[in-house]
């Protein structure tokens, strides 16, 4: 069957976007591998320890500004309502700026006790001030993305970062200064601020000038309602990945961490098509649902098609040469290749949960999502517990699994009830 106009549409976003998506990918894989081989498996383990400690603070102090952003913006954007759009980009980069200082230095304070006295320690004593920075970088690039500027979003918070920290790093190493986990820290806290520094001046070039001329208008009601049911949704996704880093580290060691994230930096390859799609259908469904029902169908329908079709041969390929890909981080890291098939379907689970929970919010089923999210979150993050102790980073991945096929069947479940039931 031809494609439909409206899904030829998508494709051609679809094919703007992924480069971009596809260079991120890049750009965090060879930072990985770089760091993995000038640091070694310990240092590596607590560079990602701490760096993931900080994710999850800034997730926790973006309140679901970030995940709102996208239901509100575009609809701002499109009827002209500049007062509106103000306001909520005011209150967003306060919330990330204040809540990220102080969520910040509690998660050090927090986890201190149990990490005291080893390389995670200090390196997590260099990184807690960094959350705020991180929560900035995430949510200016989702207003970019609200803006549908899907390219400059993706970059300042991926490639671009990414390459910076990877100069920086390498200028250090050429000069014959020995990295470790502390150094690395800071060098991506430089790389974050610089890409701040270029989504500020990419937003004075994009924001339409009569943006400038209006004073801000505020609906905290509104806002809060939608920002935190989002939020309960989008930090429970967080808690099973970025929270489970962290735990395994807790309840283990930093070579279960370095050797689960090498696994899981190979796998994000499933993610890169899957939030090129998301960028590109997410702002169009919630543009035309519920008035263009239509459209809105044709995006969902261009969006299934365009993740079987990108995603399926990429799991192939980690499949196959999952071991020699590993042997970039280092000899040590083909250990890891056991994990990687469990890592792979649970990262392809979480893209397509993902785009199941789209469909829900736009359909004014926020709270029911977070509840399900929440839920699930909370038993996979028991599992965990229940199972690193046991089979050490093998707990993580199939406790990461285990949650990607529960939304799946969960949201499926919903959806086809809606359908039948509208």
């Amino acid at each position: 069957m031809n494609p439909t106009p409206d899904q030829q549409l998508h494709l051609r976003a679809f094919l703007r976007t992924l480069p971009s998506y596809a260079l991120n990918f890049i750009a965090h894989t060879l930072m990985s591998i770089l760091f993995a081989r000038w640091m070694g498996v310990k240092h590596y383990g607590s560079f990602v320890f701490a760096f993931h400690a900080i994710r999850i603070a800034a997730d926790f102090a973006g309140m679901g500004m970030r995940q709102a952003a996208m239901k509100f913006l575009p609809k701002y954007l499109k009827r002209g309502e500049s007062q509106l759009f103000r306001g909520f980009y005011r209150t967003g980069l306060f919330v990330n700026t204040a809540l990220g200082l102080l969520l910040g230095y509690l998660a050090f304070v927090v986890m201190l006790p149990v990490v005291e006295g080893s390389h995670s320690h200090f390196t997590l004593q260099h990184a807690w001030w960094i959350c705020p920075l991180l929560g900035l970088n995430i949510f200016l690039s989702v207003v970019l993305r609200a803006k549908g500027h899907s390219v400059w979003a993706s970059a300042t918070q991926g490639s671009i970062r990414n390459f910076l920290a990877i100069i920086i790093a390498y200028i250090l190493v050429h000069d014959y200064v020995s990295l470790n986990s502390e150094v690395v820290i800071i060098i991506f806290a430089m790389a974050i601020a610089l890409c701040i520094v270029v989504q500020l001046i990419v937003q004075m070039i994009v924001i339409p000038g009569e943006m400038g001329r209006h004073l801000p208008m505020y609906k905290f009601r509104e806002w809060a309602s939608t920002s935190f049911t989002m939020w309960f949704s989008s930090l429970s996704e967080s808690l099973i990945t970025i929270g489970g880093i962290v735990l395994l580290r807790l309840l283990s060691d930093e070579d279960a961490v370095a050797y689960y994230h090498a696994a899981w930096i190979l796998a994000s390859i499933i993610m890169t098509p899957g939030k090129a799609v998301l960028a590109v259908i997410q702002p169009v469904a919630s543009r035309e649902y519920p008035d263009n029902q239509r459209a809105y169908k044709e995006a969902v329908k261009a969006g299934g098609k365009l993740l079987l079709y990108s995603m399926a041969p990429l799991c192939l390929i980690l499949l196959i040469g999952g071991y020699y890909f590993l042997g970039w981080f280092g000899h040590d890291f083909n250990r890891a290749y056991g994990l990687l098939p469990i890592v792979v379907f649970a990262r392809t689970g979480h893209v397509v949960a993902l785009f199941m929970s789209m469909q829900l919010n736009l359909s004014g089923l926020e709270k029911y999502v977070a509840r399900v999210s929440y839920i699930t979150s909370i038993s996979a993050i028991l599992l965990m517990i229940g199972l690193i102790s046991r089979i050490n980073a093998y707990g993580m991945a199939v406790s990461y699994l285990a949650a990607s096929l529960s939304m799946i069947v969960i949201f499926d479940f919903k959806i086809k009830y809606i359908k039948q039931n509208p």
